[in-house]
């Protein structure tokens, strides 16, 4: 079974927003300042959801992250912290992908427009993009779970190795699209509950984004991500046009 990383998810089960944020995300490390320069907390009134800065007033991330996406949602950029420091922006447009389908989750990539601009420094800075190549060894960023009520003060990171397309595909058949992939570190490490929307990392540059994982939070399954090469031109259709 497909499980969202989204944290509104969560509330079904009995998690808020009012938890103590501590722990790690599934194995991983704290992640230095100005590691991952384009990451981005996206709050409501806490951290929800992550995303990537992709130019002067806009952020890229999941699409199922964007369909919670309100008025009063906040984009934080330029921390290690989920709720603190850094800057905070309101938000003044969302969209998601035209072809994006919530239960398969595929096409799941959306945008968000910040109402002024990130001023970019050492520790913000907008993305470039990469396709993952596969057995490279890439990085899982995020303020995600580390159990069923524990999120991460500062941001965490995994290294993770990429699959090849068939290897991926052998876990979940014919739902594996070629606009996704997947990646795994081992068991015990991985994505959980709030790292939705966040990156893969390669070579400095976005490679995916993440959409979904399968069997639990650091089950030993690969954890599963949009690519984001296949939908440049769709996003710089869109920021340039809006």
């Amino acid at each position: 079974m497909k499980l969202y990383c989204l944290i509104l998810v969560s509330v079904t089960i009995g998690t808020t927003f009012g938890v103590p944020r501590k722990g790690r995300i599934f194995g991983g490390d704290p992640a230095a300042p100005g590691q991952f320069p384009s990451i981005v907390s996206i709050n409501d009134p806490d951290q929800f959801c992550d995303g990537s800065i992709v130019s002067k007033n806009w952020v890229v991330t999941s699409a199922h992250c964007v369909d919670y996406v309100t008025s009063t949602t906040t984009i934080l950029a330029g921390t290690n912290l989920a709720n603190s420091g850094g800057t905070t922006h309101k938000v003044s447009k969302w969209i998601n992908h035209e072809d994006y389908d919530n239960e398969a989750l595929t096409n799941d990539i959306g945008l968000i427009q910040i109402e002024d601009e990130f001023e970019f420094d050492d520790v913000t800075q907008p993305t470039e993009f990469v396709d993952p190549v596969e057995n490279a060894t890439c990085s899982l960023a995020g303020w995600g779970m580390t159990d069923t009520v524990d999120f991460p003060d500062e941001l965490q990171f995994v290294d993770q190795t990429i699959f090849s397309f068939d290897t991926c595909k052998s876990f979940v058949g014919d739902e594996l699209v070629e606009e996704q992939i997947c990646a795994f570190a081992q068991q015990g490490k991985g994505v959980c509950i709030g790292d939705s929307g966040g990156p893969l990392v390669c070579e400095g540059k976005l490679a995916g984004i993440v959409t979904y994982f399968i069997g639990g939070c650091g089950s030993g399954y690969p954890d599963f991500y949009t690519r984001t090469i296949p939908y440049v031109e769709w996003i710089n259709k869109n920021i340039e046009s809006k």
